[in-house]
């Protein structure tokens, strides 16, 4: 097949809005569509986050060590996408309900890991063939679990060196999963060796996630029973200390939590981003839905380099051409919140199926809507699987009130879907085929044609 555009090749960035953003401030924005792709309810990291930066400050950390627990927390899922499409095919069930419910089970606890592996496996599947899957995991358990955390932690450390973070922060996601007792994962580190804002991290997720689930009695149960095996007893020791406090516990109920958080970054040790900077973390995003289904892998930037490059040759303004580029790259990143279970399963799918699938592009919307500066590209992603026939979704407005922007995002979408389909097929014949849909802008399917 032909190759239409380099999509490694950067964007101008002469052109982009100003980036009137903190780091901080984005990276607390940009967890949210963690906690979505980890099946967590909203608000999971900054809660969680919340705790740690607690924990942190009553162990007497430099403000340059806190900078780092408050990047770490909020970013701990980031490599989450890399294990999905693996998940599902061991369990053959939901991946995000197979992850959200894992938080809850002590690893360590062989009673707990075999109800839960039998709770989760194929579910509605014949007995014969669960059974035979849950001897197959029996077998391979421990390999298979190694390789989860080893794909989930790696990707997410080499997605923050990425975004520029310190070495520090990439250091505490690879070793995420690592017990104080040795036997966490990828590499049996044990007590010491393990670093401090990694136990910090983990102890934060599991108060928080049983706060959420049982509130403060049941999380500081939790945290009491693990300390000396999954988690730091000085960790422990230091949550129990702050847990203690008036204000605590309420606080993390805050619906103004991630404010909050913004004030207790440590003053001295935050920036405005670059207009790069900002680029780049719109492009790990859409490298982390991408990561989620090979369905999806190099979806997003393809899509992206081919819509500004129809933009540019239907000269559209450098600056919409940019807003273009970037609602391009999250177009899809509410598929995130949409379960392997629907995106890996052959079609023709069911009506529940594709409810859930056409689900995402609301969910795109309202985490595009939660990043600072993206406002002007709400209505790009928001309407971007709507067409000019009306046959769209979801509102299917009137052909003119479809942003131009979502046009060619359409375009560009469909054209990469087929190719993705028809390796073989020459690129004139794909764009050919868009001529004959009648909900395409057929002036935006010209200029394709013209590109190719």
């Amino acid at each position: 097949m032909t190759v239409i555009v380099d999509q490694n090749q950067k964007p101008a960035t002469t052109c982009e809005p100003a980036a009137n953003v903190s780091r901080s401030h984005w990276m607390n924005a940009m967890s949210g569509a963690l906690d979505l792709a980890e099946g967590l309810p909203p608000g999971h990291s900054r809660r969680a986050c919340w705790i740690a930066m607690q924990i942190a400050d009553r162990m007497a950390f430099e403000s340059a060590d806190l900078a780092n627990v408050y990047y770490a927390v909020l970013l701990k899922d980031i490599g989450c996408t890399a294990n999905a499409a693996r998940l599902f095919e061991i369990y053959g069930a939901d991946d995000l309900q197979i992850k959200s419910d894992f938080r809850r089970v002590d690893a360590q606890d062989m009673l707990q890991l075999l109800r839960y592996v039998a709770s989760h496996v194929t579910p509605f599947a014949p007995l014969r063939r669960r059974l035979a899957r849950l001897i197959w995991i029996a077998r391979n358990g421990k390999d298979m679990q190694r390789e989860l955390i080893v794909d989930r932690c790696e990707r997410g450390a080499e997605l923050v060196r990425r975004m520029g973070l310190p070495a520090a922060v990439a250091q505490a996601i690879s070793s995420l999963d690592e017990h104080w007792n040795g036997r966490g994962y990828p590499n049996h580190l044990a007590g010491a060796q393990i670093p401090i804002l990694s136990r910090i991290a983990l102890a934060a997720q599991i108060a928080e996630v049983f706060y959420a689930s049982g509130g403060p009695a049941q999380a500081t149960r939790q945290m009491c029973n693990r300390s000396g095996k999954t988690l730091d007893p000085n960790v422990v020791r230091a949550f129990l200390s702050v847990s203690a406090d008036c204000g605590f516990w309420s606080n993390l109920a805050n619906p103004n939590l991630a404010e909050l958080l913004d004030a207790l970054f440590p003053a001295g040790h935050d920036y405005l981003m670059t207009k790069t900077e900002v680029n780049n973390s719109i492009e790990v995003l859409a490298d982390v839905v991408d990561a989620k289904s090979p369905s999806l892998d190099g979806h997003s930037r393809r899509v992206a380099r081919l819509a500004q490059v129809m933009a540019q040759r239907l000269n559209v303004p450098a600056l919409s051409s940019l807003e273009i580029y970037h609602a391009a790259l999250l177009h899809d990143i509410g598929k995130l919140g949409v379960s392997n279970a629907v995106l890996d399963k052959p079609q023709p799918w069911s009506a529940l199926d594709r409810a859930a699938y056409r689900r995402h592009v609301a969910l795109s919307a309202e985490i595009v809507a939660s990043l600072p500066t993206l406002d002007a590209i709400v209505p790009l992603v928001a309407m971007h699987h709507e067409r000019l026939d009306g046959t769209g979704f979801p509102h299917r407005p009137a052909a003119g009130d479809i942003p131009l922007g979502s046009r060619i995002i359409a375009v560009a979408d469909a054209f990469d879907h087929l190719c993705r389909r028809h390796p073989q097929t020459p690129v004139s014949q794909i764009a050919a085929q868009l001529t004959q849909d009648a909900g395409l802008d057929q002036s935006i399917v010209a200029a394709l044609a013209s590109v190719a």
